[in-house]
């Protein structure tokens, strides 16, 4: 790809009598990859606070410039730029007084042969000119795009990362601004596009006058150069072209008789001179000089069986016209057996040099043949490599900036980024031994999408095991761990790591669906939406009044100041039992306002409020209305979740998706935390969470696991 030619100037115009802190800068970087600039202007009257900030700016502009090599990454190198400028301003503002952060305008920058990286604050104008392939040119404001003051700290004052690909005839203008009444948009725009950089800068300042603020730099993108003007002809060169003038001319006027060998040069100079380029290395240069060696050989052969052969084949063609000739007259007479026998004669009788022309010219075909063959396949791997080495490029820089992207929160563009470079990457057929290097690329893409994602990999720990059944459920109370397996109560035993069996006594009631607790006791619903009791100490299980088996549905239990909550989602209505007796009241109907559909409702959890537990989302209700709560963007999305698990001492809802083998974490507004992830996941039947300790338990068909909960950790 051929780099596209850079025009840069920049202005300073400033008055003689108290002038204002401002300063264009302007650096070349090495190696020809583009320049870094930078331009600032801090209002106000100087004092240590403004110099200082000017200061910065100044080194690390310079410090960018003489630390550049020729093989960095331009865009995450600007991002570690911007990096420290913003820590060292940030540290600044802390040691002395601060300045108002609307008295900084500044811009910098750094563009390179294709691309253009820019972050700013401030009312600088920043303007893009994309020259379109009809010729005219787009406009793009991009300090529209900056981030406005109010969102704007000293901890970080350059936030928005705006970054462009360059083409032939694109022009960037960055300076102070002009009035329109004293120069228009389209006068600046046809200075702009008709003049170089450093004319159309001096062109527009005069409009400003000499003693006024006036501080500017000037991109323009041109096609790369193109040799003109005499040079000096090789000798060698001159008289090729003199033998192939002489052969045209020969051939134009009639002088010349049909050459063989003249044509068999025609079509193999082209490849001769492919062969001839320079550059070539390895093993395919060694196969691309035989192929040029034996293309060479074979016009000297031509040239000698073409000689031979046309002095031989005017009398072999003789005797084959007389034979044909004797074979018409005497058609009857004449076996074709005889006639076979007489031609095998006539060429046994021919020269030996003719002979010898006719063998050569098999062969010479053959040679040529695989030469041409062997040419081609070179050339075939040549320009599968390029094309290889161009989407590795593309992927590698699409990366790179997704990682930058991160640094500024900007997830949307770092997931956009990733996609296209993965797809990227499936289209990928690797040369040989790159299999490791695109392996390499894969886990890169992947880390980074874990980081977007905000993943944790889950270490977990096994508590315990059983073999002999599989859980169903997960029950925590009074700082015990239990397991049902098809109604039956398991018990956590810590001494020898192992759940063992509580013998309920059972009292003529199903096996459980859905399970609270209260106290000592387990309060359960089974198959027939009858309600259940277990009670630990006695490890007795019976029936208890309630009115829950005359719901249409029923998904989830929780008590709350001793009253029972049970979800229907069918009815799209949570019941409110209060305690009676041995048992509960029918209840009452506790959802007074809601918007969302709430049929699809799996589990409830109660901290005060309560939360419906959707595959998909959560819902949220207050003294009986619906209330607000928009679940922050995961991903993948919720799509399945299965268990919820919070309390009014948490500030955390913590979300169960096996088929994700996860457990995904939103705070009680509905910000997104994080989520944990462990194959051992896929498997769970129920989990709790013990954010005292800052440990959670998970237990899935067969094993409990204990594991940190390491967002609270770092708090």
């Amino acid at each position: 790809m051929k780099q596209l030619r850079i025009k840069t100037a920049k202005i300073t115009s400033l008055p003689r009598e108290n002038p204002p802190i401002m300063q264009a800068l302007l650096y070349e970087l090495p190696g020809n990859r583009g320049h870094v600039f930078a331009l600032y202007r801090i209002l106000g009257r100087k004092n240590k606070a403004r110099e200082r900030i000017a200061i910065t700016i100044n080194e690390h502009i310079e410090r960018f410039k003489n630390s550049a090599t020729e093989d960095m990454n331009l865009a995450h190198r600007f991002e570690q730029l911007l990096q420290v400028i913003n820590e060292q301003l940030s540290s600044l503002s802390l040691e002395i007084r601060p300045i108002p952060i609307t008295d900084v305008h500044a811009v910098v920058g750094i563009v390179s042969h294709q691309q253009i990286f820019l972050s700013g604050v401030g009312n600088l104008l920043a303007q893009f000119m994309h020259k379109t392939a009809k010729s005219r040119y787009t406009i793009y404001e991009l300090d529209e795009q900056f981030e406005p003051p109010e969102k704007t700290s000293w901890e970080k004052l350059f936030i928005t990362v705006l970054d462009g690909e360059l083409n032939a005839g694109d022009i960037f203008y960055l300076a102070h601004r002009i009035p329109s009444r004293e120069l228009s948009q389209n006068e600046l725009q046809d200075i702009l596009v008709t003049l170089p950089p450093s004319g159309a800068l001096q062109r527009i300042q005069q409009y400003r006058g000499a003693q006024e603020v006036y501080g500017a730099i000037c991109i323009k993108v041109k096609n790369p150069h193109t040799r003109t003007g005499m040079t000096k002809e090789n000798p060698l060169t001159s008289i090729q072209q003199l033998g192939q003038t002489k052969e045209a001319t020969a051939e134009l006027i009639g002088d010349q008789k049909p050459s063989l060998v003249h044509s068999f040069q025609k079509i193999t100079n082209p490849l001769l001179q492919k062969l001839s380029n320079p550059g070539n290395k390895g093993a395919k240069s060694v196969l691309l000089q035989i192929a040029r060696f034996t293309l060479k050989a074979s016009i000297v052969v031509l040239s000698f069986v073409w000689t031979a052969l046309s002095k031989g084949s005017v009398r072999l063609w003789r005797a084959c016209k007389e034979l044909m000739e004797n074979y018409a007259e005497n058609k009857g007479s004449v076996k074709p057996t005889n006639l076979v026998s007489t031609i095998k004669n006539r060429v046994t009788c021919l020269p030996k040099a003719v002979k010898i022309g006719a063998i050569s010219g098999i062969c010479l075909v053959i040679l040529a043949f695989l030469g041409i063959k062997v040419l081609s396949k070179s050339h075939s791997e040549k320009e599968a490599l390029e094309v290889y080495t161009s989407i590795v490029q593309t992927i590698e820089e699409k990366r790179d900036v997704a990682s930058a992207s991160l640094i500024y929160d900007d997830t949307e563009n770092a997931r956009t980024l990733i996609s296209e470079a993965a797809a990227l990457l499936d289209t990928l057929s690797p040369p040989k031994n790159s299999e490791n290097e695109i392996e390499g690329l894969r886990t890169e893409l992947n880390q980074i999408l874990v980081d977007l994602r905000g993943v944790s990999e889950l270490s977990l720990s096994q508590v315990a095991t059983i073999d002999s059944i599989v859980f169903d459920h997960f029950i925590y109370t009074n700082d015990q761990y239990y397991g049902i397996s098809n109604g039956d109560l398991y018990q956590y035993n810590s001494l020898n790591s192992s759940f063992d069996p509580a013998n309920l006594t059972d009292g003529s009631i199903g096996s459980g669906k859905e399970y609270t607790v209260v106290g000592d006791s387990i309060i359960f619903s089974d198959d027939q939406l009858q309600l259940g009791k277990i009670d630990i100490p006695s490890s007795t299980s019976a029936p208890i009044i309630s009115g829950t088996n005359r719901l249409t549905s029923l998904s989830g239990l929780s008590i709350y100041l001793d009253n029972l909550y049970v979800l229907s989602p069918l009815a799209q209505q949570i019941i409110k039992m209060r305690p009676q007796g041995n048992g509960y009241e029918a209840g009452t109907s506790w959802i007074s306002a809601r918007e969302s559909n709430i049929n699809s409702g799996i589990d409830i959890e109660i901290d005060g409020d309560i939360f419906i537990l959707l595959p998909d989302d959560i819902i949220r209700f207050g003294s009986g209305r619906e209330l607000s709560l928009d679940l922050g963007k995961i991903d993948p999305h919720l799509s399945n979740a299965e268990d919820l698990w919070t309390n009014e001492d948490s500030s955390y809802l913590y979300i169960l998706e096996p088929s994700a083998s996860r457990i995904a974490v939103f705070d009680k507004t509905g910000a997104y935390v994080t989520q944990y992830v462990a194959d051992e996941l896929q498997y769970a039947v129920g989990f709790h969470m013990d954010e005292s300790t800052n440990t959670g338990y998970v237990l899935t068909e067969t094993t409990m696991y204990s594991f940190t909960i390491s967002h609270l950790l770092a708090q």
